[in-house]
């Protein structure tokens, strides 16, 4: 079948050809008319991949000759029973559900604020007295918290947890991935029906991260049938976001309305005058004594709450590790060398794509809407093609998310960033600098 034989081809230089071979060349092409075409899988997971991973790619790249789009219709092969597809030696693997382990020290009392925050925590804290005196359904299910990374989300998660844990429930406590990683091993293993009971059977429900499940078609099926469940039976339901649920992207219409059910609770980063008193609370909690020039530069260098936390939390750890390094930790350039690695990654977390557009805006002084636009003067194109190299070379986006950033096609964008390379191989000494310039740019 030629169209799907070339989109396998096109598929190739976004996933890879080992990939494609592993997962889609496996398909059996049962039969195909003017605009359908029908593929049998080899198992239920071979489906769910398709649909996770590759069917929103069909919908837009596979057109019969005449141009008419083409719908894939996937079937799966009729499950055996366990029975006779247990192999009589091999032991029957139990499959578990495993909960976030909680961290002891992510408690409310631990948790540093700032007043913007305060209605959300009085929300939380009234809910886990809620479930301590009479585990009566909240006025507000679900609670959804949102806010930028470091703002404090996962800790309030584990201090709901810990409290909802001393009043005796029972929790279903996932990161967002984890969720799916577990029901992908239930789909394997043939024991949805277990996965359903393990998660359903649970007091509340607390998933993190759940902007995670966006492009997750199977995952949200199952996802929105296990919110139900706990909401229809009074369930406290808590979840987490980096923005609120009407700027989900790729999330199905029906579980944003879910989300926005109950009470949407903004959680706002520390302002840079809050950071010394997260500094000296982390400090007290782990016991640790630092010089004032220490602390001065754990302050300068790590200006965000999370990585600051990550910082003081990796001298606790090189401690507990080796006693004897404490007496060093008076000494400036040790403590630099004990937290390089994490200011390294705090400074590529910190590149993001808007913010490369605009650094190159900056330095080739022409707008985003331009940039972002269809225009084809010399002015615009070049330093659109810069945009796009930094962001597959500084933080490894994929060409396809480029591609979408700029509204345009990924080998629009292979093209790009393949003449940059080339131009600097050729010793352009004016694009050379303005690279330099702009790396420079976003490491500030």
């Amino acid at each position: 079948m030629k169209i799907w034989n070339d989109f396998l081809i096109l598929l190739e230089k976004d996933l890879g050809k080992d990939t494609v071979d592993n997962w889609l060349r496996t398909f059996r092409i049962t039969s195909f008319d003017a605009c359908n075409l029908y593929l049998e899988t080899k198992d239920t997971f071979q489906a769910l991949w398709f649909e996770e991973h590759v069917r929103k790619k069909a919908e837009r790249s596979l057109f019969n000759y005449n141009g008419r789009r083409v719908k894939v219709h996937i079937k799966s092969p009729k499950e055996k029973p366990q029975k006779q597809v247990q192999d009589q030696n091999e032991p029957v693997q139990r499959l578990a559900v495993e909960t976030e382990p909680l961290n002891p020290n992510f408690t409310f009392e631990n948790f540093i604020t700032k007043s913007d925050n305060l209605f959300s925590l009085q929300v939380l804290s009234e809910l886990c007295d809620s479930q301590k005196n009479s585990k009566k359904p909240s006025a507000y299910n679900p609670l959804f918290l949102y806010g930028k990374k470091g703002c404090g989300k996962t800790h309030l998660l584990h201090a709901i947890s810990a409290n909802f844990q001393k009043c005796g429930m029972k929790m279903c406590f996932l990161h967002a991935q984890s969720f799916t990683e577990h029901l992908v091993r239930a789909i394997k293993q043939s024991q949805m029906h277990e996965f359903r009971r393990l998660c359903r059977s649970q007091d509340a429900l607390l998933i993190d991260n759940v902007e995670i499940f966006g492009c997750k078609n199977a995952t949200q099926e199952e996802f929105f049938h296990t919110f139900n469940h706990f909401h229809t039976r009074g369930k406290p339901i808590v979840l987490t976001s980096s923005v609120p649920p009407k700027d989900l992207k790729e999330i199905e219409a029906r579980l944003i309305s879910r989300f926005e059910w109950g009470l949407n609770l903004p959680l706002k980063l520390l302002s840079s005058e809050n950071h010394p008193v997260l500094l000296l609370k982390k400090l007290k909690l782990f016991d640790l004594k630092l010089t004032k020039e220490i602390q001065d530069y754990l302050l300068e260098t790590f200006d965000s709450p999370l990585p600051l936390s990550e910082a003081i939390e990796a001298l606790h750890l090189k401690r507990c590790i080796e006693p004897s390094s404490y007496r060093h930790f008076s000494t400036k350039s040790y403590v630099i060398g004990l937290t390089r690695s994490l200011l390294n990654k705090y400074i590529r977390d910190k590149i993001t794509p808007d913010r490369i557009l605009a650094s190159v805006c900056r330095v080739f002084d022409q707008s985003k809407a331009d940039l972002l636009g269809k225009s084809q003067t010399k002015q615009h194109v070049l330093p659109r093609k810069v945009a796009m190299y930094l962001m597959k070379k500084r933080i490894y986006l994929s060409y396809v998310k480029i591609g979408k950033y700029f509204s345009r096609d990924h080998s629009t964008v292979m093209s790009a960033v393949a003449g940059i390379e080339k131009e600097l191989v050729k010793k352009n000494q004016e694009l050379s600098s303005k690279i330099t310039d702009l790396n420079k740019l976003l490491i500030q």
